[in-house]
């Protein structure tokens, strides 16, 4: 990785871009209309060879090169994103940028061509799941990277059509770009007005109001951005205070340190999780922010002296 290039610090997406109403705008006045006109050709790019130069951008707390686990459907809003998959490099431009990961399997998105540019992107990102679909949207700049929060559709309905869609576009025989368009068309007008199970966390402490203003700031991007990687550092340089003195605030007033905060917090939002869908343990640990689930598993141990199976049965 070229040296040149400092570490993208990895923020939340913030303001009204991060939205679902604003996601939901963008399927509904720029994603439907232009899948209807282009049609399929938008859904199919033509992979090239990978560069030698092409290498991940250097973002902090990213996964990594290769992510094992990826979305199933990619859609760039602005800009251009570039993404490793199947051995070659997909250039995906907007308003026709579209990708979708057949199956799943290793990609790396976010990729970078020449040491000194990094293209504007804002990318949608679709991962299906049985109960429904996970939405979330990610930008990159030079500068920054911002990645908003996840947003869970409950519609079972989306599996479904997606599951027809992977049968059609598996099969070369039975490639129809009208069924292919007719099914992309349903898909995402279904999930455009599927129910929103919300995933953010808007129950601060009672008292927040009277907490020094950087131990406000730090509560609001924990509850916003609980699904991120942790970082103290990163936390103590966005509210413009050092990461002992955070502490010091979190100790004094919360008798918790910001980890174990939230480690709390996903803690409770996973449990109304499994309450009020039909999403896995797997699945839930994944939006919670843990990979592992038997992490996760060892948590509910903790907290609540019960596996998350317990709590569902119950």
């Amino acid at each position: 990785m070229a040296s040149s290039l400092a570490y993208i610090p990895s923020f939340e997406l913030e303001g009204e871009e991060g939205t679902w109403e604003a996601i939901k705008e963008i399927v509904e006045r720029q994603l439907l209309p232009t899948l209807d006109r282009v049609g399929p050709l938008l859904f199919l790019p033509i992979g090239q060879p990978v560069p030698s130069s092409a290498r991940p951008a250097p973002i902090e707390n990213s996964p990594g090169w290769w992510h094992r686990k990826c979305p199933q459907i990619v859609y760039v809003v602005k800009g251009e994103e570039q993404i490793i998959y199947q051995g070659k490099l997909w250039q995906l431009k907007a308003p026709q940028g579209m990708i979708m990961f057949n199956f799943g399997g290793p990609h790396a998105s976010h990729v970078i061509i020449h040491d000194n540019l990094i293209p504007f992107r804002d990318c949608l990102w679709f991962d299906f799941l049985p109960s429904g679909c996970v939405v979330h949207r990610c930008q990159l700049s030079k500068e920054l990277h911002r990645s908003g929060p996840h947003y869970m559709l409950i519609d079972a309905r989306l599996a479904e059509i997606f599951h027809e869609l992977e049968e059609e576009l598996h099969q070369p025989n039975r490639k129809n770009p009208l069924i292919v368009k007719s099914l992309l068309m349903a898909l995402f007008s279904l999930l455009a007005r599927a129910e929103l199970l919300p995933l953010r966390a808007v129950v601060y402490p009672p008292q927040i109001d009277g907490f020094p203003l950087p131990l406000q700031k730090a509560l609001q991007i924990l509850h916003r951005s609980y699904n991120r990687p942790f970082s103290l550092r990163r936390l103590a340089q966005a509210c413009a205070i050092s990461p002992y003195y955070l502490c010091r605030l979190f100790r004094t007033h919360l008798n918790a340190t910001p980890l174990g905060y939230l480690t709390r917090l996903r803690v409770e939002i996973a449990r109304k999780l499994l309450e009020k869908s039909n999403l896995t343990v797997a699945e839930v640990a994944h939006l919670v922010g843990y990979a592992n689930p038997a992490y996760l598993t060892r948590l509910f141990y903790k907290f609540f002296g019960n596996p998350p199976a317990k709590l569902r049965t119950k």
